[in-house]
C-alpha cells in the first residue's frame, strides 16, 4: 500500500484533530496530567526522554502527543520526523520498540482504515529521509565505507553476512543487517541518479522476463535490451500477464535514454500482443512498431539474465517485494555502469566507474 504526500498529510490532520481514536487501554495503566502520580519533567532531547522516562511516561506521551494541544498541527510532521530521525539505527532502545508497538497494535486490534495508513506511514519512515545534498547525514560510519559496501553488494556475487566478514578482516565491526540497510537506503539512489547520465540506445528492443523468488515465492522480472547489449529498462511485477506487459513498456518508453521502437523482439508469451494492440490503441506505441516473436532473436537479452540472477543466487531470494525491488534497481544501475552505458565511462573500466559511484553521491576522490 502506497501513501502520497497528500494522504500523509490528510493522515496527519486528522490524528491532530484527535479524530482517529487510539486502542482502548485501562485507565489504571495511564497517567493524566491531573494524576497525582504525574509528575512533569522537562526534557532536553529525544535521548534524554529515553533514559529518563518511565513505561507508563512513555505509553502517555505516545498516547496523547499528537494533538493540537501537545503540538502545533503545522509541526507534527516535522517533529514526527525529527523523532525518528534521532532514534540510532544500531541501538533500538525501548523507546523505538514502545513506539512502534504502540501503533502497530492499532492495525492489529481492527482499526480504523486512517489508523492503518498512519502507521504505514510512519512505519515508511524508518528509513532515514536522504537529503539530496548530504546523503549520509546522520549514518554512523564513513560515506566511503558505506559506498563501498554497496558498491560490493551490487556489483558481486556476495551475501551480507560476506561483506560483514569482509569489513571485520580491515578492522572495521559492520553488522550485517546495518549493510542490508544501506542497500535499501542507497541502491534506488544510485539508480535514480545515475539514469540522467545515461548514453541513448537504439531502436531495436529485445524484452523477456526472468524469474526472482521472493518469500518462497517467483515474482517475474521484466527486462529489455537494445540489439548491441545495452539495458532499456527493467521491472519487477508479481504477475505475468497482458497489464505486466503493458505497464513495463509504458516505463521504457518514458525513459530518457531510450527511443521509440523500430522493432521489438520478444518470444512467444501471448501477453505481448495485446499489449502491443492495447499501446498502439492509445498512440503511446506507434503504429509502425514491429512486434517480432522469435525466440532465438532474444538470446542477447536472454544472456544479459546471468549477470542480475548470480547476484540474487548468494541471497537465496528476497524476504519480501519491496526489498527485491529495491535492490534490483541498484543491481540493475551496477550493471548499467558496468557495460559502459553512463556517459564518460568505458567498459571495463572500474576505476572510472568507482570515481562515478563517489561523485554521484557527492564523495571527493
Amino acid at each position: 500500500m502506497s501513501i502520497n504526500d497528500e494522504e500523509k498529510r490528510q493522515i496527519m490532520q486528522e490524528l491532530a484533530r484527535g479524530k482517529p481514536e487510539m486502542p482502548h487501554q485501562e485507565p489504571s495503566h495511564q497517567l493524566a496530567p491531573d494524576d497525582k502520580n504525574f509528575e512533569a519533567k522537562d526534557y532536553k532531547n529525544f535521548d534524554d526522554f529515553a533514559q529518563r522516562s518511565s513505561h507508563d511516561e512513555r505509553r502517555q506521551v505516545f498516547s496523547q502527543s499528537l494533538h493540537p494541544d501537545k503540538i502545533p498541527l503545522s509541526q507534527i510532521e516535522p517533529e514526527l520526523f525529527r523523532a525518528i530521525a534521532q532514534i540510532k539505527p544500531n541501538e533500538r532502545d525501548d523507546v523505538a520498540r514502545a513506539f512502534f508497538k504502540h501503533l502497530g497494535c492499532v492495525a492489529k486490534t481492527g482499526g480504523s482504515l486512517v489508523k492503518v495508513a498512519f502507521v504505514l506511514t510512519v512505519l515508511s519512515y524508518w528509513h532515514p529521509l536522504m537529503n539530496p545534498k548530504h546523503p549520509f547525514k546522520w549514518r554512523h560510519f564513513q560515506s566511503d565505507i558505506i559506498l563501498l559496501c554497496v558498491r560490493w553488494y551490487l556489483r558481486y556475487p556476495l551475501s551480507y553476512r560476506d561483506l560483514s566478514e569482509m569489513m571485520l578482516e580491515r578492522e572495521l565491526t559492520v553488522d550485517h543487517t546495518t549493510v542490508y540497510r544501506w542497500v535499501q537506503a542507497y541502491a534506488p539512489e544510485l539508480d535514480k541518479r545515475s539514469r540522467v547520465h545515461l548514453s541513448s540506445t537504439n531502436d531495436s528492443w529485445r524484452v523477456d522476463e526472468t524469474y526472482i523468488e521472493v518469500k518462497s515465492e517467483w515474482k517475474y522480472l521484466y527486462r529489455a535490451v537494445d540489439s548491441q547489449g545495452n539495458t532499456l529498462d527493467f521491472m519487477l511485477s508479481a504477475k505475468r500477464d497482458a497489464h505486466a506487459a503493458e505497464r513495463f513498456w509504458r516505463k521504457a518508453l518514458k525513459a530518457l535514454h531510450n527511443q521509440e521502437p523500430r522493432v521489438i523482439n520478444v518470444d512467444k508469451n501471448a501477453a505481448y500482443p495485446k499489449a502491443t494492440d492495447t499501446l498502439k490503441a492509445e498512440d503511446t506505441l506507434p503504429e509502425t512498431t514491429e512486434l517480432r516473436q522469435n525466440k532465438y532473436l532474444n538470446n542477447i537479452v536472454e544472456q544479459d539474465h546471468r549477470f542480475i540472477k548470480r547476484l540474487v543466487n548468494p541471497g537465496m531470494g528476497f524476504g519480501s517485494f519491496n526489498t527485491a525491488r529495491r535492490t534490483l534497481r541498484g543491481m540493475e544501475a551496477m550493471n548499467m555502469i558496468r557495460k559502459g552505458q553512463v556517459q564518460g565511462v568505458e567498459k571495463g573500466d572500474m576505476q572510472v566507474s568507482i570515481e562515478l559511484v563517489s561523485q554521484l553521491f557527492g564523495i571527493a576522490q
